[in-house]
């Protein structure tokens, strides 16, 4: 028991100290879209409107700025002269009682449909599980009931909304020229949820399924500046708005999109990038710079197939596989232009079957797998481990490439963002 404590808590150790360091509290890359979905949007003015976040429940694993997954039953809303049902107060509390949605304000208990909360101030909403993580933001809170749980929908200005994303998928302190870069590549990332989402709630979510934003308690100054002097600026491609992908570093090129997510982005190629390693490695603390090469936990035979069975993809054809026996694993197949696996061969007795590289982090985790490009290193101890460059998913926007073609070369946000996309325009709305 006294191990398995200690080794809890190591481990928590670990986590905590990789997740605050300032150089990296920003989310490493950006999601992608639903399958079937298209990788751009026509341009509609006409069909601009606010954007809509999905702000409550969280139920994002490893969410280092939300927490754990919330309690849906239950609500609260604080703030400064709150409207709601045409009264004002400082506190609304919701909750669900045999699927209906009940508001209590004042000692006062409302049986209601939905609500949308206004005030001139930011409206908190208090979490009852991970209280210390709530937010408060702008716009208006829509609340309503789906599926017996609460949810919470900010209605927001995309200008507005980008200060409460930008200073949470970068760095307040980095080059005014890399936030703008950021703040240009997370509007477009914005307006093409915004096109796309028809006959949908909600566009986007806070979490890192879209892009990570915390409302007006994320805000700082620099990015604000930012998103002010980008204002309206969005990447196109053949007169549509773009998905732009970001990550936080390729490890030294970027990835296809074809390679990566299977499917073919023609503004997604793989680029260089125009620093070293060692470059970037001079810029980062000594803890930090597993950001440009890592090596993970090892891990033991029974660990990592199970690990690899837990990923819903790979539990088919691993099921005749035992995590009580042992097995052989071996690169089959090599990426050259990455220095990177591709296939690896997995063989326990007479079975044997290949294991592609991007399953192989889906299934043990982006906190403890850093990036898709890496290689098996040979086994030491009968146990496994892997090596490997970058942070992130290798597709579009190098955050730390934008950051270092800012501080070190006097690049534009417009040049950075032109390296890394290609054939694109910068378009304003």
């Amino acid at each position: 028991m006294k191990k398995l404590v200690l080794l809890v808590t190591m481990l928590f150790v670990v986590y905590y100290a990789r997740a605050n360091q300032p150089e990296i509290m920003f989310q490493p890359e950006s999601s992608v879209p639903e399958l079937g979905k298209p990788y751009k949007a026509k341009i509609n003015k006409s069909f601009i409107k606010s954007l809509r976040v999905k702000v409550f429940p969280h139920t994002l694993k490893n969410d280092w700025v939300h927490g754990k997954a919330d309690d849906a039953s239950t609500v609260t809303l604080l703030g400064k002269n709150i409207t709601f049902n045409e009264h004002s107060t400082n506190k609304i509390t919701f909750t669900t009682e045999n699927g209906k949605l009940f508001a209590k304000s004042g000692g006062v208990k409302k049986l209601i449909n939905k609500a949308f909360i206004k005030s001139d101030f930011p409206v908190r909403v208090q979490r009852k599980i991970n209280p210390d993580k709530s937010h408060s933001y702008n716009g208006v809170l829509e609340v309503l009931l789906q599926d017996n749980k609460i949810l919470v929908i900010n209605h927001i200005n995309i200008e507005e909304y980008l200060k409460g994303v930008v200073p949470k998928e970068s760095v307040d302190t980095w080059p005014l020229e890399a936030l703008k870069a950021q703040a240009v590549a997370a509007r477009s990332y914005a307006y093409y949820h915004l096109l796309t989402s028809t006959g949908k709630l909600y566009d986007v979510d806070d979490t890192a399924r879209y892009q990570v934003y915390a409302g007006q308690s994320a805000q700082s100054e620099t990015t604000n500046q930012a998103i002010s002097d980008t204002r309206g600026e969005v990447l196109t491609h053949d007169d549509s708005v773009i998905v732009a992908f970001f990550h936080a570093y390729s490890g030294g090129r970027t990835d296809s999109a074809l390679n990566i997510f299977g499917n073919s982005v023609d503004y997604c190629l793989p680029k260089d990038e125009i620093f070293s390693r060692e470059d970037l490695k001079r810029e980062l603390s000594p803890r930090s710079q597993w950001i440009v090469e890592w090596t993970t936990d090892p891990l033991t035979h029974s660990e990592l197939l199970k690990k690899l069975k837990s990923n819903s993809k790979l539990s088919k054809k691993l099921k005749l596989f035992s995590p009580k026996r042992k097995f052989t694993l071996s690169e089959v197949e090599f990426n050259q232009d990455f220095d990177s696996v591709k296939t690896l061969k997995l063989s326990q007795e007479s079975k044997v079957t290949s294991i592609n590289f991007i399953d192989v982090r889906r299934a043990i985790g982006w906190s403890e797998f850093p990036s898709y490009h890496f290689r098996l290193n040979p086994i030491k101890n009968g146990k496994f481990t892997f090596s490997g460059s970058g942070w992130g998913h290798h597709v579009g926007l190098s955050q730390w490439g934008a950051f270092m073609m800012a501080k070190n070369y006097g690049r534009t946000h417009a040049e950075i963002l032109k390296h890394y996309y290609s054939n694109v325009s910068l378009e304003k709305f």
